[in-house]
């Protein structure tokens, strides 16, 4: 076992560090605005606040009744319910409970960062500067704005301290810690993040090495910590089968992946421009979106001297192990541009997370590793690290050359090749701007050559200023590559409180707009002139769409939505009678732009009798659905189809009357249904009471998502049938006579989830109890 003493009379690499993280992150936050960029604002942040406020009110969470009609609300992971990183943000201000969240963990990160490589025997220099790249590189920042990710890999590094401290010394303990690392990141809320980290801690876990006993106790141990969190696993699972992620094609699996064309911006970052133009960079960013995944992968030219000073310990096994993971990082985030992803694709589970850029995660971590042996080298042995010191230096300027020659020389037809992103640069041709951003004048060619020159006498003279460059270089990519610029402001009047009133029905948003990603607009009152889903959850209004990586694939279907809940934007006759799906989710209102209810379709729909068009609010034309029926009705018929049938009358492709009759997947019991009043209210979050009446048996229809976890009793306790009606609603048979109904919600395989995980927990004692 290698001298874990300290090998420095100071931390003072570790402030550093934190003050870089500090240099990025705080200034936003001091000036007044949260750290939610993209969908932190926009899904996680509303959210998690609506989680806090259910258990400030002594529920737990499992149904959110405001999106997509109503739909599981635990499962969809993100929320991070059970994950102790999540828990302080459940009690405080929307804007402090993300800032908190996201300081905490930067927190763990970085402390775990510096643990591991004290595992190592490396110096502290080492592990501040591994979780200096780590934290500041392109991934980590890229995702800020989602708890879930970041509290994912903020734990990571403490996996692999524990499995490293197994291979050391063989105790117990460390099993049980590595165990709980694995729970925390799989309850952290981001099933892919986490599944990309366990895969590198499983590898991790195996070349590390050890007696055949070690080695097997280790991977049985990081099972039983995925064991334990199949409370959260399973019923996600479940949602994820019933949801558009079931089955994605290739395609949507590679979005993001990075072109080769794009790898030059491993050394020159700004080689499309700057999403922040300033002085120093002051090209504009002109790539086409679908390349920006290459935002993703960057840690810098000090990163990659560092990384690859460490290859000149090739013999080491970890030092292979780290290359290793470093090479096939790099080649996912190549997505559909290498055949290597064909091979991914056949893996199970993992086939279903999309967004290839999002591979630069073990990218990132296996050059941080590698770095953090350079780093130390460099310090313990510098006369015999300065050799490959001056070859990892001499290929990075001959690769930086070389690229700079090859772009000038190619530039126009290069730009012509990368698709530009013309808008963000109207009137100026995009091979000049990729000649003027490389151009010897130009920060963005001299800079990097620059700073990779300092780097490199700085490692060679005086190794510890390597990280203070390192820091500025990092720095300097997230002022002008960031998503800090875009942070909406703390918002002063934005109070959570959710009203459980069904009455005013459910409003739909429909815009040509999106998220904006503008520097200094009013984000929060973009997201509010338009009701933007979720951020009406802060006000409890429901919405017939929503923002959800789980959005549930039939009801999708039926209401023509894309990935992102923007219904219509497949199917535009879900507007226009005779389809059904509108009316019968309880679409009450909805808001346009006059531009887009200025074109000819729609002037021809708000003129039809289905709608009604009301008083302009916030400059926007407001409709309302005078075809939408009511919270609950109890029908007179049913008729059994197959589900393709029931979609097709849903579509208005087959008769249908909502009101008289309801469409069923199951046969009902025998005996004629009986028609009568019906009314339902939501009690809380995950139950609801139906009142009904009636001379003989009868199906209540109730305007909610269905799903399987539905329960219902009578007022004497009895259960009560719950079934599927008319493809999106939930219906309950009711027996005669005057009836009050209780409905509760949980996940379907609840209680074998946690069973699951007792067990799990209760076999990792055993083993630990036996070795």
């Amino acid at each position: 076992m290698r001298d874990l003493r300290p090998t420095w009379r100071s931390a003072w690499p570790v402030l550093v560090a934190i003050a870089a993280i500090a240099a990025v992150y705080a200034p936003p936050m001091l000036a007044g605005k949260f750290w939610a960029p993209g969908d932190g604002v926009i899904q996680v942040a509303p959210q998690r606040a609506l989680a806090g406020w259910a258990l400030a009110h002594g529920e737990f969470p499992f149904w959110n009744p405001y999106l997509f009609g109503g739909m599981p609300f635990f499962a969809t992971a993100q929320v991070g319910m059970l994950s102790p990183l999540s828990w302080p943000g459940f009690f405080l201000a929307l804007a402090a409970a993300t800032n908190v969240t996201l300081g905490l963990g930067f927190a763990v990160m970085l402390a775990g960062f510096v643990a591991f490589t004290r595992t190592l025997g490396l110096p502290l220099l080492a592990g501040a500067t591994a979780g200096t790249i780590f934290a500041l590189g392109g991934f980590v920042t890229w995702y800020s704005g989602n708890p879930a990710i970041l509290h994912a890999l903020a734990l990571l590094p403490w996996l692999l301290a524990a499995l490293e401290r197994h291979a050391q010394d063989d105790r117990p303990r460390w099993l049980a810690l590595a165990a709980l690392g694995a729970t925390g990141m799989v309850l952290a809320g981001h099933p892919q993040t986490a599944a990309y980290g366990l895969l590198v801690a499983g590898a991790y876990a195996l070349v590390r090495g050890g007696a055949p006993v070690s080695l097997a106790a280790r991977v049985v141990a990081l099972g039983l910590g995925v064991g334990m969190a199949l409370v959260q696993l399973i019923p996600t699972l479940d949602l994820v089968a019933a949801s558009q992620r079931r089955a994605i094609s290739f395609e949507w699996l590679t979005i993001y992946s990075v072109p080769p064309l794009a790898l030059p911006t491993h050394l020159f970052p700004f080689l499309y421009g700057s999403r922040d133009p300033s002085w120093l960079f002051p090209v504009p960013l002109w790539a086409n979106v679908d390349w920006w995944g290459y935002l993703e992968s960057y840690v810098g030219p000090v990163a990659w001297l560092l990384a690859l000073t460490a290859l000149g310990r090739w013999r080491e096994r970890m030092v292979a192990f780290w290359a290793g993971v470093a090479a096939i990082g790099l080649l996912l985030t190549l997505g559909h541009y290498t055949p290597l992803y064909r091979l991914w694709a056949l893996l199970p589970f993992v086939n279903q997370m999309p967004y290839a850029s999002r591979h630069a995660l073990e990218l990132i971590f296996a050059l941080a590793m590698l770095a953090a042996y350079g780093v130390a080298w460099l310090v313990e042995r510098p006369a015999a690290a300065r050799g490959a010191l001056a070859r990892a230096g001499g290929l990075l300027a001959l690769l930086m050359g070389g690229m700079w020659v090859a772009l000038l020389t190619y530039a126009p037809g290069f730009a012509a090749r990368t698709q530009p992103f013309v808008d963000q640069a109207p009137g100026h041709p995009p091979g000049l701007l990729l000649a003027s951003a490389l151009a010897i004048t130009q920060a963005a060619f001299w800079v990097p050559p620059l700073v990779l020159a300092c780097a490199w006498l700085a490692a060679r003279f005086r190794p510890g200023l390597v990280i203070v460059i390192l820091a500025i270089d990092l720095w300097s990519f997230n002022r002008h590559q960031g998503v800090a610029y875009i942070l909406p402001q703390a918002p002063q009047d934005l109070v959570l409180a959710p009203a459980l009133d069904w009455s005013a029905g459910r409003s739909l948003t429909l815009t040509a707009q999106r998220y904006p990603d503008c520097q200094d607009c009013d984000v929060l009152a973009f997201l509010r002139r338009y009701h933007y889903p979720d951020l009406t959850l802060i006000w409890g209004e429901p919405t017939v769409n929503g923002y959800d990586a789980f959005l549930p694939g039939r009801y999708g279907r039926l209401l023509g939505m894309d990935s992102f809940g923007h219904a219509g934007e497949f199917d535009p006759t879900i507007w226009d009678p005779p389809h059904h799906a509108l009316d019968l989710v309880g679409l009450g209102t909805f808001r346009l732009e006059p531009a887009l209810a200025g074109q000819p379709a729609w002037r021809r729909r708000i003129a039809s009798g289905r709608w009604q068009r009301l008083p302009d609010a916030d400059g926007l034309v407001v409709l309302r659905n005078r075809t939408a029926l009511p919270h609950a009705w109890r029908v007179a018929a049913a008729r059994t189809l197959t589900p393709q049938a029931v979609d097709a009358a849903v579509r208005g492709q087959a008769p249908f009357a909502p009101l008289a009759e309801a469409l069923v997947e199951e046969p009902l019991p025998p005996g004629r249904l009986t028609p009568g009043p019906a009314a339902a209210w939501s009690l809380s979050l995950n139950r609801m009471r139906v009142t009904t009446d009636g001379p003989g048996p009868g199906l209540v229809v109730v305007s909610s998502g269905f799903d399987a976890g539905w329960r219902a009793w009578d007022a004497a306790g009895r259960a009560l049938p719950v079934l599927r009606v008319d493809a999106l609603l939930t219906g309950v048979l009711v027996p005669a006579g005057p009836q009050t109904v209780s409905l509760a919600y949980a996940p379907p395989r609840w209680r074998l989830a946690l069973g699951l995980a007792l067990g799990s927990a209760a076999l990792l004692l055993g083993l630990l109890g036996w070795l």
